[in-house]
């Protein structure tokens, strides 16, 4: 399953507690239990290389958020989860910071994250990519 922008936000808003509350429970905000896949793409100085991640999103609240990945990210870490919008016209980029994460055997982990941000984007356009490509080879060959 594919959740878009629209829908994420739609969730998100309307989560509402049941107000119950559980013997250990650090969460001040209602989550929701979802299954759906998505990228997200590691950022910070400890990132070596800018690579999008495969992950399984299994709950989200209004401030944070579970996955399952198979690469371990260290507390603090910081990465963006991007969805598409139902128009494809953009990206929704939301940011979160790394609190857990915990091994499940072998290389699947359970990273829990704080939201940061949240933002949109211009989906990049493979046309544009490729008239920005022409334009910088005619400039260069213009100075030859």
């Amino acid at each position: 399953m594919t959740l878009s922008s629209q829908q994420f936000q739609d969730i998100v808003s309307h989560l509402v507690s049941d107000q119950s509350q559980k013997i250990g429970e650090k969460r001040r905000e209602p989550r929701v239990g979802v299954r759906f896949e998505g990228f997200v793409t590691p950022m910070g100085p400890d990132v070596t290389t800018i690579e999008k991640l495969a992950v399984t999103v299994r709950d989200i609240s209004p401030s944070g958020i579970n996955v399952l990945g198979r690469k371990n990210l260290a507390k603090g870490t910081e990465f963006v989860l991007d969805l598409p919008t139902s128009d494809d016209s953009s990206m929704l980029l939301a940011r979160y910071a790394v609190r857990h994460s915990k091994s499940l055997g072998g290389t699947l982990y359970s990273v829990g994250a704080k939201l940061v941000s949240v933002t949109n984007a211009p989906t990049p356009s493979l046309d544009g990519a490729a008239e920005s490509r022409a334009s910088k080879t005619a400039g260069k060959q213009k100075r030859k």
